[in-house]
């Protein structure tokens, strides 16, 4: 990819991303009760953001239950928790987000 130029500092950063490490596991079942499916997901990602001019490590846990009572319908409640082992990120604080969706095809 071409490199950019960070709007904030113009310090030209080449290449315009880097991905050093991306990587994820999801383990889940379903049941047949209702279509309940509790899942866990972990994933990583390094590398670099041009935008920011910052080398950013982000690991995700994520654990979320979906019910499916019916095939076109569909209920996920999920709770995520990002940390930055590099800090630096955000304050380097740690983010927890709690989200739901309702989908339904047709």
């Amino acid at each position: 990819r071409v490199g950019a130029v960070n709007p904030l500092w113009g310090v030209y950063i080449a290449p315009n991303d880097n991905v050093l490490v991306g990587a994820y596991g999801l383990l889940g079942y379903r049941f047949d009760w209702l279509g309940i499916m509790p899942y866990v997901l972990l994933q990583t990602f390094e590398g670099t953001v041009a935008e920011v001019a910052a080398h950013i490590h982000a690991n995700e846990l994520m654990v979320g239950l979906n019910i499916r009572p019916i095939d076109v319908f569909v209920f996920k409640a999920e709770c995520r928790h990002i940390w930055f082992p590099g800090g630096y990120v955000l304050a380097g604080r740690p983010v927890s987000l709690l989200q739901f969706q309702l989908a339904w095809a047709f």
